[in-house]
C-alpha cells in the first residue's frame, strides 16, 4: 500500500520550502486537489505534497507554479471556450455527488443522472479533448472514479445503458497513466468517504 505524507494540523510546523520544488498543499483524497495532481502527472512536473487537515487546519499558504510541457488546454479559441462552459456546468454533477453523500440522495440522484446527459452528448472522440486527455478530462475525472462508492445510494453507473461513450471514456481515463500514478487506494477512498458521510472524516490510516 502506497504511504502519504500525514496531514498538517493546528500547531504543525510547516515544512521549509525546498529550492526549486513545486509544493501543493492538498488533502489526499480531495477531488480538486486530485485535479492539480493529474496535471501535475500527465506534465511529468516533480513536486512536493503537503497534506492537510481540512477540520484541524494548520496555518500554510498555497504555492501555484505554471509550466509548458505537455500543453493540456486547447490552442483554438472555440474549443477552448467550449470546454470552459462544460467545465463551468460540472458544479452539477459534483453538487449531486455531495448531495446523495450527505444530504438529499434521492434529489442528488435524479440531479446526477440529469446532468450525466449533458455530458454524454458532449463527448464526440476518446477522451473530451479528442484523441488523448486535456484538462477538461482530468477536471472531470476525480468524480467518476467516485462513483463506485454511491452504490449504496441506489446509483450504479450506466446501469440503463444510456451512457456508452462515457463508459468508454471511463475505461480510457482507468488506463492513462497520471490517473493511475495518483490514484488513491480503493479500500482508504471507501474509509474516508464513510468517515465524511458521517460528518466525522479521518485524513489519515494507519
Amino acid at each position: 500500500m502506497p504511504s502519504y505524507p500525514k496531514h498538517l494540523k493546528t500547531g504543525s510546523e510547516c515544512p521549509p520550502l525546498k529550492e526549486n520544488q513545486l509544493r501543493l498543499y492538498s488533502m489526499q483524497f480531495c477531488p480538486y486537489a486530485q485535479r492539480a495532481k493529474l496535471v501535475l502527472a500527465t506534465k511529468n512536473i516533480p513536486y512536493e505534497e503537503i497534506n492537510v487537515d481540512l477540520v484541524d487546519k494548520p496555518e500554510c499558504d498555497y504555492l501555484d507554479e505554471t509550466n509548458s510541457q505537455n500543453r493540456l488546454q486547447p490552442t483554438d479559441p472555440y474549443l477552448k471556450a467550449k470546454h470552459r462552459v462544460l467545465i463551468d456546468r460540472y458544479s452539477g454533477i459534483t453538487t449531486a455527488f455531495y448531495k446523495i453523500m450527505r444530504e438529499d440522495p434521492k434529489q442528488g440522484l435524479e440531479d446526477l443522472n440529469k446532468n450525466l446527459k449533458t455530458y454524454e452528448q458532449a463527448l464526440t472522440d476518446t477522451f473530451f479533448g479528442g484523441s488523448k486527455p486535456a484538462m477538461i478530462d482530468y477536471m472531470f475525472w476525480p468524480w467518476f472514479e467516485r462513483f463506485q462508492f454511491l452504490g449504496e445510494a441506489g446509483f450504479e453507473f450506466n446501469s440503463d445503458g444510456k451512457s456508452p461513450k462515457l463508459t468508454a471514456w471511463v475505461n480510457a481515463m482507468e488506463a492513462n497513466e497520471a490517473v493511475q500514478k495518483i490514484k488513491v487506494p480503493t479500500a482508504l477512498l471507501k474509509k474516508f468517504l464513510e468517515g465524511y458521510k458521517r460528518g466525522k472524516p479521518q485524513f489519515d490510516f494507519e
